[in-house]
């Protein structure tokens, strides 16, 4: 089974772009499948499937679709939109994607959504689900262009600290960001997000952190709250990157390699010191009262000099994942930056 549960998972074979100078890697071109998808059906069967299969059919949804998008995106640098899948979802319509979209270049931001405003929404990738984890709220933020940072490839060089995962997307910023941009992220993706805004060379009108925040005059190692979020994932995650299975109920990284990529993330968090920044932000918290918040709020305002609010989410730490909530969180961030642009104009 896949990372979230869900009856069907992706397994990728691939072979090396012909260009020495490109890290990109394409399908092989063989009438032989080289991607395919397995589920409790196939297993002791057969290990291949035909054209004519249907991931619906299968037993996945519109959510594990998503999924599926974000580990092409992942494994090949493909980007693969969810709708064409959703239209026609068999596996012969799969590869007919997949070997289209790999034409293009693997590396660089993925644009998610295309819009006619002219302040972009940027992304910035969890420990796991890539950009693709964005495209339920991207979905939902009609007229807005939306890009997703492509996280790194597993491998010796994958960054170690907040601070390398920063400077991994300040490039894929710097190819959007040519006028004014709203930077956003979930979970450590929104910690990622506050220490690439320090880097950027055109500081965001915005940061948008989803469920996610760094630690305020201590590492997040030394902060009981983070610590109690994080600690659960690291010892699940270090479990997995040893080769054992995840509980059925637990959430990405799907494989050891991934898990391994996760727990380095973790330990990356945990050793991170926060600078304070001095951009607008908006932090949506799960789980969290009315007086939990203010009191938030009121802890990190030497961290965000300019300004925070944080509001509540629901559906919990996933909930971008889901239609209502991420109908919810675009809704709170179109409105966030309305008021911010009121605020900028009334100075």
């Amino acid at each position: 089974t896949c990372a979230t549960g869900l009856p069907v998972s992706l397994t990728i074979r691939t072979a090396p772009s012909r260009n020495s100078g490109s890290n990109r890697r394409l399908l092989s071109p063989t009438t032989q499948p080289s991607l395919w998808f397995r589920s409790p059906r196939y297993e002791g069967k057969r290990n291949t499937v035909s054209e004519s299969d249907d991931f619906v059919g299968l037993g996945g949804d519109s959510l594990g679709l998503v999924h599926l998008a974000g580990r092409v995106q992942e494994r090949l640098g493909a980007s693969v939109p969810v709708r064409a899948l959703a239209a026609d979802p068999t596996f012969a319509n799969l590869v007919r994607r997949v070997l289209e979209a790999s034409k293009a270049t693997a590396s660089g931001p993925v644009l998610l959504r295309q819009g006619e405003r002219t302040l972009p929404v940027c992304f910035v990738p969890a420990l796991t689900g890539g950009p693709m984890a964005y495209l339920p709220i991207a979905d939902q933020l009609d007229g807005w262009t939306c890009y997703g940072f492509a996280p790194p490839r597993p491998g010796p060089r994958r960054p170690r600290t907040v601070a390398e995962y920063a400077e991994h997307y300040r490039g894929e910023l710097a190819a959007v960001a040519d006028r004014p941009y709203v930077l956003a992220g979930w979970s450590m993706g929104a910690i990622v997000a506050h220490e690439l805004a320090h880097r950027a060379e055109r500081s965001p009108a915005l940061l948008f952190c989803i469920d996610g925040h760094p630690a305020w005059q201590r590492a997040t190692a030394l902060s009981p709250a983070h610590l109690a979020a994080v600690l659960p994932q690291l010892r699940a995650w270090a479990w997995a990157a040893r080769g054992h299975a995840l509980e059925r109920r637990s959430r990405p990284p799907g494989n050891q390699g991934e898990a391994r990529a996760a727990v380095a993330g973790l330990l990356a968090l945990l050793r991170y010191r926060a600078r304070p920044l001095e951009v607008p932000t908006v932090i949506l918290r799960a789980n969290l009262s009315s007086r939990g918040r203010h009191r938030l709020q009121r802890r990190l305002a030497g961290l965000y000099p300019e300004g925070v609010d944080v509001l509540g989410m629901e559906g919990g730490h996933w909930g971008l994942l889901t239609e209502a909530g991420a109908t919810r969180i675009a809704a709170l961030l179109g409105a966030a930056v309305l008021e911010q642009r009121v605020q900028e104009k009334n100075r």
